[in-house]
């Protein structure tokens, strides 16, 4: 039996201490990670439109649910048919316009299809403010249908769509569906609770460490082929358990390729993932896409874009005494109330973190979609100093199965199993006396291994080119003991469906597609056997033979006579950078509406980066390139039907670094060289030389891009010209270094002829030296002439 939907003090003690907590963490704001999401969506060409907030306040949780009277006879068990619902906000309950409500609630009844008025159903008498309704004219084992229809025929008045906006409480008139088959059992919720729950109380410890759920679609069609499911209920779902399971169906990485990485995650965010050509359907509506939670869970809409927490009240939404809860905390927090209330798939729904470890990945297979949660951590075990690590992975198949792996894993509080999100299952005996109870939670590790009821395995949905043959092979999963199941098909193609039942409880579709084919098709795949019947939607895809453009000729100029823009090369630096390049599509000129050029997606490049606020621009400022850089662009067409074409790229310019001289320091030095030397400048990269003036430096090392040493070559007095070269070019300062001898030496004016007489005889001055001083000079090379000759004579004579 489902407990009463309840407060506590205990759980708004504990939603205080997890609001606390969530305040302490340092994880991004919901609008940076929906916004990183947001991003990578547009890098791969993907336009994603907003989701619409979800009208949570609309009439809902309409359900039906079979029950027993306990007034009659004892020997007599009376069928009975429990209605429950919850009605919109009660200001919208309570106005009248002329004394009269502008709410109007209409139920009706019928054995046959959900009836749509009292042309096809039976009415039943209701009070706007009702919400619920104990059906006592029912047969045992007769099915009735039931629609609920509430109505503002004259429209919502505007000062009660302030506090409730229409995108809260949903277009009028809203149709909501159920139907029960009087004198049955409840259809299993196969959901369970574990540990503790903020608005139940304490719920059984968790016990599902290496065991396997897998929950199949049962059961007839409930709708023609292409149109969703009305009244879907858990009828549809049968759960099966497996247990010593010790690894993972599916690996991270396999002969059929890999996985991709979904941390992180952030609070109150979904990570979106698009299905493509692929359909999940869930209670009875398909689905291209699914969002997936760091809590655990699986839903179908991003409930949290543009809802507003304080435009719904929590007292709105639930039946509570206590007013503290926020609306968000219970979408996104283990709890039955927020599971309940959104589609939802909880794998392990549970307050989960990823600080101290652990991952999360997903994969795409041609029969399913694949979510992983790797060595993750519950908030609530100790995570940072003794944490208890979960493993687990849930299987979408397109077929509509579901099957979920837990290895060694341990939460606290948590919610496994689906939702079909019409709200917290109201149990009969919560609003009526005298009945049995119908609901209770689910004990996954007691159920059966064994299905009940017959159910298709997943089929791979075939894609194919055109002109191509399409084919699957079905076969079932059926209870022991019963016939050999039968296959039948129908098709949303015209003419009768290729398929074939080939006996032994399998059946064959075989298609040859051509031309005409192209685009998405759905197969209905119907097996019976014994009384009993299942059906799969199988989607076949038919694809053209896509042409994607081209970039083509792509040419980087610099707008400068005599180059060639189609080659990589070296430029000057202090030139732009201009980007061209010609489209191509071999179907360019046929059809234009298709294939015509439309946008196109250009990065310019800077060694090896990209420069994002050059995005799409096709030109490049002179003054941005700087001596050193490497600059290219890329460039990806686009199709006006936007088909995108692989990215091309561009020849390489490499802007020239000549080298610039600066600075020598110190500045002068001796004639007969071997001084160290400093040199500084700049983009002095694989120097080759370097000169002062035209005699090379004896040695040279490299001390960075900006400074050089060398050692100082002999050299004549005077100032000259250093300069370096490298690749790039050779760069110069004129006079940057002066030659001086032991005594500097300056050369004499022409017109001075005394002092070239005085030079030439070794006397007198001439500059800053004496003519003694030369003078000096000259005795002493004499003497020395005189003394190796005197040597070079004995030598001689000894010889002799």
């Amino acid at each position: 039996m489902m407990p009463k939907l309840k407060a506590s003090h205990s759980g708004l003690y504990w939603l205080i201490v997890l609001a606390f907590i969530g305040t302490l963490t340092c994880f991004p704001s919901y609008a940076q990670i929906l916004n990183s999401f947001d991003d990578l969506d547009d890098e791969e060409g993907e336009y994603e439109e907003e989701n619409p907030s979800i009208a949570f306040l609309r009439l809902r949780n309409f359900r039906a649910t079979p029950t027993l009277a306990t007034d009659g006879p004892d020997d007599v068990d009376t069928p009975l048919i429990a209605l429950t619902w919850t009605n919109p906000p009660d200001k919208i309950i309570e106005a009248t316009a002329g004394g009269v409500p502008i709410y109007q609630l209409a139920l009706y009844k019928s054995t046959r299809d959900f009836p749509t008025g009292p042309l096809d159903g039976i009415r039943i008498s209701l009070q706007p403010g009702e919400e619920a309704y104990l059906d006592r004219e029912v047969q045992n084992g007769v099915t009735y249908y039931y629609t609920l229809i509430g109505d503002v025929p004259d429209g919502i008045p505007e000062y009660i769509l302030e506090e409730y906006p229409d995108y809260i409480i949903g277009e009028f008139p809203q149709m909501r569906y159920a139907k029960a088959t009087a004198g049955t059992d409840a259809p299993n919720m196969l959901t369970a609770s574990y540990g503790y729950d903020p608005f139940l109380g304490e719920q059984k410890a968790f016990d599902l460490a290496h065991t396997q759920i897998t929950i199949r679609p049962v059961g007839p069609p409930l709708a023609p082929l292409g149109e969703e499911v009305k009244g879907a209920d858990y009828s549809m779902y049968e759960a099966t358990v497996k247990r010593e399971v010790f690894e993972l169906p599916v690996q991270r990485t396999d002969a059929e390729g890999g996985a991709f990485t979904l941390t992180p995650f952030n609070r109150n965010s979904l990570l979106r993932l698009g299905l493509g050509d692929m359909r999940f359907p869930f209670f009875g509506v398909e689905y291209d896409s699914i969002y997936i939670s760091g809590n655990g869970y699986i839903v179908f809409d991003d409930f949290f874009r543009g809802l507003d927490s304080n435009t719904i009240s929590i007292m709105d939404l639930l039946d509570l005494d206590e007013v503290d809860y926020n609306v968000v905390d219970v979408l996104d927090m283990p709890n039955l109330a927020g599971h309940f209330m959104v589609p939802r798939i909880s794998f392990l729904f549970a307050w989960m973190m990823f600080e101290t470890g652990g991952s999360t990945w997903s994969r795409m297979l041609s029969d399913r979609v694949v979510v992983t949660f790797e060595q993750s951590t519950e908030w609530f075990y100790d995570p940072f100093y003794n944490p208890t690590r979960n493993t687990v992975q849930a299987e979408l198949f397109y077929s509509g199965e579901i099957r979920i792996t837990f290895l060694q894993s341990f939460v606290y509080y948590g919610i496994v199993g689906i939702s079909d999100g019409r709200g917290t299952p109201v149990d009969p005996t919560q609003v009526f006396d005298d009945v049995e109870p119908a609901y209770g939670l689910t004990d996954f590790y007691n159920l059966t291994g064994t299905p009940k009821k017959l159910s298709i395995n997943p089929v791979a949905p075939p894609v194919v080119l055109f002109g191509k043959t399409a084919a699957f092979t079905t076969s079932a999963v059926a209870p022991p003991d019963i016939g050999t199941p039968r296959f039948t098909a129908t098709w949303s193609h015209e003419g009768q469906a290729p398929f074939t039942d080939v006996g032994d409880g399998a059946g064959e579709f075989y298609w040859n597609t051509d031309f005409n084919d192209i685009g998405a098709h759905t197969v209905r795949v119907l097996a019976q056997a014994d009384g009993m019947k299942a059906y799969q939607d199988v989607r076949v895809i038919v694809e053209e033979e896509i042409v994607l453009p081209s970039a083509v000729d792509l040419l980087l100029s610099t707008n400068t006579q005599n180059e060639d823009p189609s080659v990589s090369r070296s430029i000057a630096p202090g030139l732009p950078l201009i980007a061209s390049y010609t489209y191509y599509h071999p179907y360019r000129k046929q059809l234009p509406m298709l294939y015509e050029e439309g946008l196109y997606i250009l990065y310019w490049f800077r060694n090896g980066q990209v420069v994002s606020s050059f995005t799409n621009y096709l030109t490049v400022p002179s003054h941005v390139p700087q001596p050193g850089e490497k600059w290219r662009f890329q460039v990806t067409p686009i199709t006006v039907s936007f088909l995108f074409g692989k990215p091309a790229t561009s020849p390489v310019v490499t802007v020239l670094s000549v080298p610039e001289v600066n600075a020598v320091t110190p500045a002068q030095g001796l004639t007969i060289g071997g001084d160290t030397v400093r040199v500084s400048g700049k983009y002095f990269a694989n120097p080759l030389s370097v000169r002062f003036g035209d005699v090379p430096a004896t040695s040279m090392r490299v001390i960075s891009d900006s400074e050089l040493e060398v050692i100082t070559p002999l050299h004549p007095a005077g100032k000259v010209t250093v300069s370096v070269e490298t690749l790039d070019g050779i760069g110069r300062l004129v006079d940057a270094f002066s030659f001086v001898g032991d005594e500097d030496d300056e050369e004499p004016g022409e017109d001075d002829e005394d002092a070239k007489q005085r030079r030439i005889l070794g006397c007198g001055s001439g500059g800053r030296a004496s003519g003694s001083g030369h003078a000096g000079n000259m005795l002493l090379a004499g003497a020395a002439a005189f003394i190796l000759a005197i040597g070079d004579r004995r030598r001689k004579i000894v010889t002799k």
